[in-house]
């Protein structure tokens, strides 16, 4: 009988998985289905040497394991952690690897190309969640010492993921402007700057011989930098490199007690410098936001000079680490910079590992997607196809390290170029040049240059084959300016508009013989000015509308005879029948999480929404006071920009771009049969396997927990907290478990509703 019991019961699992499946499928992606996917790693964050290979923190897209480090020819040989959990920061010490971001994971390197998890914990509300761009953690022999804005933590590691707090160092109590921009360890004793609360610099010294009772040693009387920006510093056999500003000081810090300043160096263009590095007798420095490495020498008596620098494509904070003769820099969207010290007189050109692309807002473009590609410069799609979307090239115009598009039709684009160019000892800062192009006219997937617009805007309306209009913000005076483009190699200033009482404005928008514009007065109004463009060089004002206060200023969308103007949770529907006096009609706002209006086709309304489960959505706005969903597609990250044509959708995130098919019928009867009358959870297989999921259903949208419990009771691990939406929804197992074995729990909370199952590890 017992026998009989569990091939029943084993049967009507197998048949609730098959219903189950179907339904999963159906609300992750409810008439919408992909087509074509382009996706990239994550921007890199951190770097930390290990043997010949560099350990690389990828943000959500875990932890790279990159060989061939410093030389032609780097190569991803293995990728640690999952593909959605943050890891912003990555520290080695010997076979020993912690990395950090939501968690603190450590792992076993002794093999790096099969690395072992040892376990993990997580990241306390009272410790700092550590920043991709800012480095508040040091691992040092047992001790961790991390610090907030005006806290140093020093905690010790037992055994491979416990850690016991031994001792902070309070700074100043119940300051409002202080916080500390950076610590450093040495000789025991950890040196930090800090801004107090007469928001000034000072440089301080702790004794942690004894971590759990620091001693403050005092630097001598009168001893004073006069700092008015600390930036970092780095400490070798007693002597501080410290960066504020564009400065450079070298102190005798040994002992802390008779500090004395060795020599200043100021770099000569006036640009701040950040993250010194000692290498024996030079002291490497960044050019923050200056794209420039900077190799500084000091004598016996140590004065400093300016031996050698190198122009890198990358000026930003991620973190860097030294291997040998190499320099490695983790360059966020520009992926790994390595550099060859071996001489640092003479550097060096950087090498550049850049497996990243960051995709951000598109255009559609003759046949052609433009996608702009962060500093990278501008993707070329082939957007002529419903079966794929073929990456084409990038284009980027000549002698130019950066390039986006900020407006655009079909035919013209206004496009935005920016150099770096580092010239012997000085630094021209980055110069920016404003420029329309067209397609091609035989092949209308190339982009080609085309005049120069005499602008420092970056905000522009759709150029029409006539004008284009820009706000311009010259020192909190606000103007439109109107362009002549009808010589679409020759752009005109034509004529200059001023906005007064205006505080903030977004950019402007044409729809057909009107132009529209959203901003903010120094009443604490916010009003959408709109002006007649049947002249299009010389707009007049012909009325204005009071909107929402809480109005995102540069996302308008039209469609026929309807405005879609975008708030921070809602998007407002109004009807623009008589385009001089737009009419509110109607809202979307029926879900949890904030909106952003993509396109408009017919009566569908393409949506992205940002929350924790980022998605496509479309809606049937045929009643716009009482629109409904009926279709999405949920994505890795929030779409930035997607348009709609016919069934196709192409999207655009910040890892990727995509191409979707969609139907555009019923879909709402479809959504409403499938939803489930109550929550439910599911774990199928159990016991388990890598390809085992958690299945949780709901019958409305809410605020989701679900959780999982070793046998002592302890929470091992959160799947969700969150707000999701109605549905079928699966989770994968961590890692960490599927590899352990014994016995956990599976809880889930959904309003008054709570149920807990049991998993089982087989090994």
């Amino acid at each position: 009988m017992n026998g009989l019991r569990k091939l029943f019961r084993a049967l009507l699992i197998f048949v609730a998985l098959i219903v189950l499946a179907g339904q999963t499928t159906a609300q992750d992606s409810l008439g919408i289905s992909k087509v074509d996917f382009t996706e990239s790693y994550d921007s890199f964050s951190d770097v930390a040497s290990l043997g010949e290979y560099a350990l690389v923190a990828s943000n959500t897209s875990g932890l790279m394991v990159i060989s061939g480090f410093g030389g032609q020819n780097p190569e991803i040989v293995a990728q640690v952690g999952d593909d959605i959990e943050p890891v912003s920061v990555v520290l080695a010490q010997g076979d020993r690897v912690l990395t950090i971001g939501d968690y603190y994971t450590f792992y076993d390197f002794s093999n790096p190309l099969n690395p072992l998890e040892l376990g993990r914990s997580e990241v306390t509300d009272d410790e700092i969640r550590t920043n991709p761009y800012w480095h508040t953690i040091i691992w040092h022999d047992s001790l961790l010492i991390n610090w907030t804005l005006n806290v140093i933590n020093i905690y010790e590691f037992v055994g491979d993921t416990a850690r016991v707090h031994l001792s902070s160092i309070q700074l100043e109590q119940d300051f409002e402007f202080g916080y500390i921009p950076t610590c450093n360890v040495w000789n025991d004793k950890i040196y930090v700057s800090y801004r107090n609360s007469d928001e000034e610099y000072e440089f301080s010294c702790w004794d942690i011989s004894d971590p759990e009772e620091p001693v403050e040693r005092f630097f001598p009387e009168g001893f004073n930098l006069e700092l008015e920006y600390f930036g970092d510093l780095d400490i070798q056999n007693g002597i501080a490199a410290i960066t504020y500003g564009s400065s450079l000081t070298l102190i005798n810090i040994d002992p802390p007690e008779s500090a004395e300043i060795l020599d200043t160096w100021n770099f000569d263009d006036n640009r701040s410098i950040r993250y010194p590095v000692f290498i024996d007798d030079h002291v490497l420095v960044r050019g923050w936001m200056s794209y420039v490495l900077l190799s500084l020498s000091f004598d016996e008596n140590y004065n400093i000079t300016l031996a050698d620098s190198v122009q890198m494509n990358y000026g930003g904070h991620g973190g860097y680490c030294l291997q040998g003769n190499n320099l490695a820099l983790a360059a966020g969207n520009k992926g790994l910079i390595t550099i060859d010290l071996t001489d640092p007189e003479n550097l060096d050109d950087p090498v550049t590992f850049d497996p990243v692309d960051r995709y951000y807002t598109g255009s559609r473009f003759g046949t052609a997607l433009l996608v702009n590609n962060v500093e990278a410069g501008i993707s070329v799609f082939d957007d002529d196809s419903d079966t794929d979307l073929p990456f084409e090239e990038v284009f980027l115009r000549e002698g130019y390290i950066g390039g986006s598009v900020l407006s655009s039709s079909e035919d013209i684009a206004v496009v935005s170029w920016w150099d770096g160019v580092y010239e012997g000892e000085g630094f021209t800062p980055a110069a920016y040049t404003l420029q329309l192009i067209t397609p091609n006219p035989e092949d209308q997937s190339q982009p080609v240059l085309r005049g120069i617009i005499p602008s420092t805007s970056s905000r522009f309306s759709n150029p029409t084959q006539d004008a284009v209009y820009a706000v311009s913000d010259d020192e909190g005076e606000f103007s439109l300016e109107v362009f002549d483009i009808s010589d679409i190699d020759s752009p005109m200033l034509e004529e200059i508009i001023e906005l007064t009482d205006v505080v903030y404005s977004g950019k402007p928008s044409v729809n057909g013989d009107y132009l529209y514009l959203a901003l903010s007065t120094i009443f604490e109004e916010r009003k959408l000015i709109i002006y007649s463009i049947e002249d299009p060089l010389h707009p007049d004002e012909i009325g204005d509308i009071e909107i929402h206060r809480s109005v995102i200023y540069d996302n308008i969308v039209f469609s026929g005879n309807k405005m879609f103007l975008q708030d921070y949770f809602d998007i407002r529907i109004y009807s623009i029948e008589d385009p001089e006096n737009p009419e509110e009609i109607g809202t979307i706002s029926n879900q949890p999480g904030s909106y952003h209006a993509l396109d408009c086709q017919g009566d569908y309304l393409l949506v992205s929404v940002h929350r924790h489960h980022p998605r496509l959505e479309i809606y049937d706005i045929s009643e716009p006071d009482s629109a409904v969903r009926i279709a999405w597609y949920t994505l890795p990250r929030t779409p930035s920009w997607a348009y709609m044509d016919g069934s196709r959708i192409v999207a655009t995130w910040s890892r990727g771009t995509g191409l979707f098919d969609w139907e555009g019928y019923e879909l709402d009867v479809r959504y409403q049969s499938s939803l489930p009358a109550n929550p439910s959870l599911n774990i199928y297989p159990n016991p388990t396997n890598p390809d085992s999921r958690v299945i949780l259903s709901l019958p409305v949208d809410g605020r989701a927990f679900l959780s999982i419990y070793d046998i002592l009771g302890r929470e091992v691990a959160v799947l969700t907290d969150m707000d999701i939406s109605a549905g079928m929804h699966t989770f994968q197992l961590p890692g960490r478990i599927l590899n352990s074995s014994g016995t956990y729990f599976l809880n889930a909370e959904f309003g008054d509703w709570q149920e807990t199952q049991k998993i089982v590890i087989l090994k």
